[in-house]
């Protein structure tokens, strides 16, 4: 090739390199082996110049990666097929011609090097098949069917189980209206909480979107033209939404009254390391009672001292990455190296506390399944209250701005009755 004048054609150094030659053994270590698939022959076939020059597949690289022996090759077996074992080394020639390892009348005896008794059909199997981008064949179109049969099937598992959800949900709502309650949160925190909710979420889905952009979920967002220009700018709004909630917040609680009692009542006490230890022992059968809580327990607080420190910590370094280039004019370029790994890893500690903590005591603990209400309702039921903040409830149970009257609904259906 090089004779002819291709001259991307790979040479002596393009495979053996130059000052790092090592004599081959008569069997190829491991490492060997690995290193000649991974780094020497992907050096050209992955090459996007190369692959353009010479109209090689681009998908040569991929195909093998997703091929058993590729998959294996992961995880550091050494009893596979590399690129070498099929195509060889110095007798490597395009696959028509008769001189080819991998020529179709030479892939019986190549397969049988390592597989005893091989037949031509076996030989035919597709080692470089790309079944996830194939739309014709027959395991591309037996893949598409799946895909779709996968969607119908738990697409309605998912529907079927959400109506029975949704009338468990109903039910604890229309049951918690007839009885009397008492006010916990305002609309004004209710808005508030709903505008946290969205903007996180949003910016977990977009934040997460960048760091694992090979995921199938991302994929999905990208089919829905979430791309990286219209994701980074989702990102950043949800970024904004939150920190102007933030602020809005820290306004009500020093100027409105209210505001002022929230924050009073979420600072951290002594009690709370008390009620921590008692409410361990209680559920681990060490005595009959439960601690007493006014009105927010050690887990709210807690909480909510973590949402504040997060919060602060996100919305600096999220700052520090949109803007790199003003943050740099005044302090050292590892600030940002920084900022990025507390982003990250902040991001990850938020997202896995909001479902392991904060999701188990609103949706997955049993005394709210199937979910606690107030975050929609603001009201707790005058048992509950009573039952989880005893202490605040002996304050307001007489307050008529507080206490919620039942609501007798005109006519119930026979289910609603029972």
């Amino acid at each position: 090739a090089h004779r002819a004048g291709h001259l991307t054609a790979p040479t002596c150094v393009s495979c053996h390199g130059e000052h790092s030659i090592v004599a081959p053994g008569s069997e190829p270590s491991s490492d060997e082996l690995i290193r000649l698939s991974s780094e020497t022959c992907v050096g050209c076939h992955e090459d996007q110049d190369i692959i353009q020059q010479n109209g090689f597949s681009a998908l040569r690289v991929s195909s093998y990666r997703e091929s058993y022996h590729g998959l294996a090759g992961k995880t550091g077996s050494t009893a596979i097929a590399w690129c070498a074992s099929c195509h060889g080394t110095h007798n490597i020639y395009r696959r028509d011609d008769p001189r080819s390892l991998v020529n179709e009348d030479n892939l019986t005896l190549t397969c049988g090097r390592c597989h005893e008794g091989v037949t031509a059909q076996f030989a035919a199997i597709r080692a470089h098949s790309l079944v996830t981008t194939e739309t014709t064949t027959p395991a591309g179109l037996v893949r598409i069917a799946y895909i779709l049969l996968i969607i119908a099937v738990i697409g309605g598992m998912l529907a079927h189980n959400f109506v029975i959800y949704s009338r468990y949900l109903r039910e604890k709502y229309r049951a918690e209206r007839r009885l009397r309650g008492v006010i916990r949160f305002d609309r004004f925190q209710l808005i508030q909480h709903a505008i946290l909710i969205v903007s996180f979420t949003i910016l977990a889905l977009t934040g997460f979107g960048l760091k694992f952009s090979d995921s199938f979920w991302v994929g999905w967002l990208q089919s829905a033209g979430l791309d990286e220009s219209m994701r980074r700018w989702t990102h950043r709004a949800a970024a904004i939404a939150m920190i102007a909630q933030s602020a809005v917040q820290l306004v009500w609680f020093i100027a409105n009254r209210n505001g002022r009692r929230e924050i009073m009542a979420l600072i951290p006490t002594y009690q709370d390391a008390v009620d921590l230890v008692r409410n361990l022992q209680y559920h681990l059968f060490k005595t009959d009672r439960q601690p007493r809580y006014h009105r927010f327990d050690y887990a709210e607080k807690a909480e909510y001292l973590a949402l504040i420190w997060g919060t602060a910590v996100m919305a600096i370094t999220g700052l520090m990455l949109w803007v790199p280039e003003v943050f740099t004019r005044f302090w050292p370029a590892w600030t940002i190296e920084v900022a990025t790994v507390i982003h990250y890893y902040e991001a990850i500690l938020a997202t896995a506390a909001i479902v392991v903590w904060h999701w188990f005591f609103v949706i997955y603990h049993p005394r709210e399944f199937p979910m606690r209400l107030t975050w929609l309702t603001g009201t707790m039921t005058e048992h509950d209250y009573r039952h989880h903040h005893e202490l605040e409830y002996d304050e307001v149970k007489s307050d008529p701005d507080r206490v919620v009257q039942p609501h007798h609904e005109e006519s119930d259906s026979p289910g609603d009755r029972s």
